[in-house]
């Protein structure tokens, strides 16, 4: 019987990968980055039943009815994929090319931005006939022309734009026809004991797109996301999700200190004399090794001194 308390402060690594309808994970499974939280929630519905027969109408009976198993992920990596997977939608890679007479219209009102169709701009060679720093700038990284007021471009007039812009990502959120499910680990660690593993799989996982996205903040902005753990009935022994950790854990894991050897028992062997009559004298230390005392001598005059071995 283990009588002893298992506390818990967990870290550790969140895994997702694509599963198919068998249960195989064909990809792998992708590290979603630094996760500070990680939470499993349970709700659980009930059918009650109340007696009727002592005047009280007393609950004489509980059968939990349904299910609802839920994970709570707090992420801190902006990754194109992560951000695919929380707003449920595609993630693509354009690679950076040159672009000839893109149609940019100046505005009504001179003095605004206008965006071109592509970010990241490496250069930016003209725009129709006007002239940069005059009548228009140019933000290259966010791909915006910006029509100044005194500039000698017309309103409501179109003009050719043409630049080089460099390799980009995008997402196009909300844009999977049909959503994935995945299999989840969590491959933990209870700070408590000494870094002991805490593993935890969930089989059937579908995550939904997160809330927000918090974009102008003062500190590392987090994703929040849920994921719905669902029944999975191919999983014979745990039809939701299962828990690993060691079985036998020792609390304290330093091997116990040598005891200090006895100076009076070189070897294990014990080493004895008798004194006996009248006072010993003259009684002084002869010499120490390693600051352990070694032998004395005596003057054995009268001692009575018997060093015989019994």
């Amino acid at each position: 019987m283990n009588d002893k308390n298992r506390y818990y402060i967990g870290q550790g690594r969140v895994y997702a990968g694509v599963r198919s309808c068998a249960g195989v994970v064909t990809n792998g499974l992708r590290y979603l980055g630094n996760c500070p939280e990680l939470r499993i929630m349970h709700t659980i519905d009930y059918i009650t039943h109340n007696e009727s027969t002592t005047g009280q109408r007393n609950k004489d009976l509980e059968l939990p009815q349904t299910r609802e198993v839920m994970a709570q992920i707090t992420m801190e990596s902006w990754d194109l994929d992560n951000l695919a997977l929380l707003t449920t939608g595609i993630a693509s890679e354009i690679a950076g090319t040159t672009v000839t007479n893109e149609t940019v219209r100046c505005p009504s009102v001179k003095g605004s931005w206008v965006p071109l169709a592509n970010i990241n701009l490496i250069s930016f060679t003209s725009l129709g006939s006007l002239v940069r720093d005059t009548d228009y700038s140019v933000d290259l990284k966010a791909g915006m022309i910006y029509f100044t007021p005194t500039g000698g471009a017309t309103i409501n007039t179109d003009y050719a734009a043409s630049y080089t812009f460099d390799d980009t990502e995008k997402i196009i959120p909300f844009n999977q026809l049909l959503q994935n499910e995945y299999f989840l680990r969590f491959a933990g660690l209870n700070t408590v004991e000494n870094n002991t593993p805490v593993v935890i799989d969930a089989f059937r996982v579908k995550f939904r797109a997160t809330e927000e996205l918090q974009l102008i903040t003062q500190e590392i902005a987090p994703i929040q996301v849920q994921a719905a753990i669902l029944f999975n009935s191919k999983q014979i022994d745990s039809n939701f999700y299962q828990i690993k950790t060691f079985l036998n854990y020792c609390e304290n894991s330093e091997p116990e200190p040598e005891p200090e050897p006895d100076p009076f028992i070189p070897d294990g062997e014990l080493i004895y004399c008798q004194l006996s009559g009248t006072v010993v004298n003259s009684f002084r230390p002869v010499d120490t090794v390693d600051g352990d005392f070694i032998y004395c001598l005596f003057d054995l005059a009268n001692s009575g001194f018997d060093r015989s071995l019994d």
